[in-house]
């Protein structure tokens, strides 16, 4: 009599409901986290340089910038030469001549610098005026692929999200044949 007592008491019936409800949320994660969620990977860097519209925008954005990068080197190559001339020269000139083409240099040095500076700029702005329209094409073939084949999420390798992927899930393929189809 005095066991059933303490059964039906309070404290006790409270740790049994108490421990049925965490077994049953356990049991309700561990049955949810075996369903099957289907990941997929894709490398929007390998599309971009291997389709056919990334080679096009690639070759695009050389014909582009490669006159200008032709005269930054050329220019690289000039002042390689008179510092090689100014080393050479150091010992026969006097301390004024000297310091006269020392400073000449400096001020072809910072210009070139900031020749640099401004390219570099073009470069980032033609990329993003080339490749901006493809990457937006490509996101919407991918979250179109995403729906069509009920992927529950699709990763990009992009920003060091994804340091390894199996290549089971890997949808680069499916997406790079969908994205030249587009164009």
């Amino acid at each position: 009599m005095r066991c059933v007592k303490e059964l039906s008491g309070a404290p006790n019936m409270r740790k049994v409901i108490a421990f049925l409800f965490v077994f049953c949320l356990l049991f309700a994660a561990t049955a949810h986290a075996q369903e099957d969620v289907k990941v997929g990977v894709v490398s929007l860097g390998r599309v971009l340089m291997e389709s056919e519209p990334g080679k096009k925008a690639q070759a695009e954005l050389r014909r582009s910038l490669q006159p200008e990068r032709d005269r930054i080197a050329e220019q690289d190559k000039a002042l390689q030469s008179e510092m090689e001339e100014l080393k050479k020269q150091a010992a026969v000139l006097s301390q004024d001549a000297k310091k006269e083409k020392l400073t000449a240099y400096q001020r072809k040095v910072y210009e070139h610098s900031n020749k640099m500076q401004q390219f570099q700029q073009k470069v980032a702005e033609e990329e993003e005026r080339v490749l901006n329209p493809l990457k937006e094409k490509l996101v919407e073939i991918i979250q179109k692929y995403g729906q069509e084949n009920k992927f529950d999420l699709i990763l990009t390798d992009v920003s060091g999200g994804v340091v390894w992927a199996s290549k089971r899930i890997d949808v680069t393929p499916d997406i790079m044949q969908r994205f030249n189809a587009a164009f």
